[in-house]
């Protein structure tokens, strides 16, 4: 289940929750139980293999720019 980053329009609270995308619109804040609040916009981590070992998040058919897809020629 995702993660998401909010920030209560009522009290200024920041705050995540683990919620399914389909209820992600009925966050409530954690502090205040202020239904006013609006999603922060936050990065995306990939826990994984280093770009360059073998198992990297790109492949050779959508990538050609790191040492792992990068072929000499």
């Amino acid at each position: 289940m995702p993660s998401y980053d909010f920030r209560c329009d009522d009290c200024g609270e920041e705050f995540t929750v683990f919620v399914a995308i389909s209820k992600k619109d009925e966050v409530q804040c954690a502090d205040c139980g202020g239904d006013e609040v609006r999603q922060l916009v936050t990065t995306f981590y990939h826990s994984g293999s280093s770009s360059g070992e073998s198992g990297a998040s790109c492949t050779r058919s959508t990538c050609g720019s790191c040492t792992t897809c990068r072929t000499p020629g």
